[in-house]
């Protein structure tokens, strides 16, 4: 389960629209790695992707899933799966393991009020 943050592969998207082609190309290149690199491990194994707080994706909970014509190469797989955040997801048919998973979004949220608590105290 790959959770969050691969909006680090756009960079400033406030900036894209004054960019030079070749600009564009390096921006996007990022995102063509992690493309093919789910699509390698989706040949071999289940992959979910979850967005986190700063991807393309809806901002409130639960997050909507990537859309799959971000991942072209890892989408021909069904194997690979663009989730919400939060997702559960149990594998294996006989003994089996339950994961959740998050961005971790509330926890840092959490994180934060306990800091302004305990500053209180």
């Amino acid at each position: 389960m790959a959770c969050g943050d691969i909006d680090r592969a756009f960079g400033d998207q406030q900036k894209l629209k004054s960019r030079t082609v070749q600009q564009h190309e390096e921006i996007v290149a990022p995102l063509r790695d992690i493309d093919g690199y789910f699509a390698q491990l989706s040949s071999v194994m289940e992959v979910d992707v979850m967005p986190g707080d700063l991807d393309p994706s809806n901002y409130t909970w639960p997050q909507q899933p990537f859309n799959r014509c971000l991942f072209p190469s890892a989408s021909r797989y069904a194997s690979f799966h663009c989730v919400t955040n939060p997702h559960a997801r149990t594998v294996g048919d006989t003994l089996y393991v339950a994961l959740v998973g998050s961005a971790g979004d509330h926890l840092a949220d959490a994180a934060r009020a306990y800091c302004c608590i305990v500053a209180l105290l």
